[in-house]
């Protein structure tokens, strides 16, 4: 049990800081850390949830709108260090606009940052 305590702890304090770098490198206007923590998060999410996502960025450079999507469970993720209105309703547009509800009839956000008040 303390062992599995930990790791939690671990775990944690490891997200903490990826979530902090982020938020630096982005208020300095780099994002690249956001596209390497695509995969990342794919891979967390497919082992948390169980899910078979991929990044589908890998297959089409910059694809319209989400990140990550599982076409068999219909979910599809947009990765992003941004949570404003304005990304969220720039995320929907292309969604929309390109058809992909079609494949995935879900899309949720996976903010690698704090949430801002």
């Amino acid at each position: 049990m303390l062992n599995t305590h930990r790791q939690v702890d671990q775990i944690i304090e490891h997200l903490s800081k990826l979530q902090d770098e982020v938020a630096r490198r982005t208020h300095l206007g780099l994002t690249d850390e956001n596209v390497f923590c695509e995969d990342f998060v794919c891979g967390l999410l497919n082992l948390v949830h169980g899910y078979s996502l991929r990044n589908l960025n890998t297959a089409k450079a910059n694809y319209p709108g989400i990140d990550l999507g599982d076409k068999a469970l219909g979910i599809a993720y947009q990765v992003t260090s941004n949570c404003t209105a304005t990304k969220v309703r720039t995320t929907l547009e292309k969604f929309v606009k390109h058809e992909c509800y079609r494949e995935y009839s879900r899309l949720k956000f996976f903010v690698l940052t704090k949430k801002t008040r």
